[in-house]
């Protein structure tokens, strides 16, 4: 199952995803989403036959998932495992940014029942990820990735290639760093 949230805080220049910048002030359309989303999901369940299907996965993606604030996830999960033949094996998974993967983020997102995190880091390259806006250094994404493994989580990530400079040694340079972190 596929849950799509949107909700970012800015939108990439690079993602072709189905997703709108909006800021914390939004807080009333994500709950109308989440609240309408379970009522679709709902509906799906009594006419589509859905209820009675194993659920082998649950992936969150978007868009930025934890965007819609730790209440409003943790009320999403329990709403599809309430809808929806979930189980103890059944794989929770969530998109995230560097942003959400602080301790802070990583306490949230287990406390939430997800086993499997999917990080954009895009590269480690400090100068691509300033054009690309992003403020983290590569020593930070290292930490925040161990963190998440260290804490049980399934981690992998998003890397892009061919972004204007960036090329095969630049893309293998960032894996390189990923194969050091195994």
């Amino acid at each position: 199952v596929y849950v799509h949230l949107p909700f970012c805080r800015r939108r990439c220049l690079f993602c072709d995803c189905h997703s709108v910048a909006s800021g914390k002030d939004d807080s009333p359309h994500f709950s109308q989403y989440v609240t309408k989303l379970l009522a679709d999901l709902a509906v799906w369940c009594q006419n589509g036959g859905m209820a009675n299907r194993p659920v082998t996965t649950v992936h969150f993606g978007g868009g930025t998932p934890d965007r819609i604030g730790h209440k409003l996830l943790a009320d999403l999960v329990e709403g599809i495992g309430h809808h929806l033949n979930t189980s103890d094996q059944t794989e929770w998974a969530i998109e995230a940014t560097l942003s959400g993967c602080d301790t802070k983020g990583i306490s949230r997102i287990l406390a939430t029942g997800f086993s499997r995190l999917h990080v954009g880091v895009q590269t480690f390259n400090h100068d691509l990820r300033k054009k690309l806006g992003r403020s983290t250094v590569k020593e930070e994404i290292i930490d925040r990735l161990r963190l998440a493994m260290d804490r049980g989580l399934v981690t992998s990530v998003d890397l892009l290639y061919g972004l204007p400079g960036h090329g095969a040694h630049s893309v293998l340079n960032d894996l390189a760093v990923l194969i050091e972190l195994e």
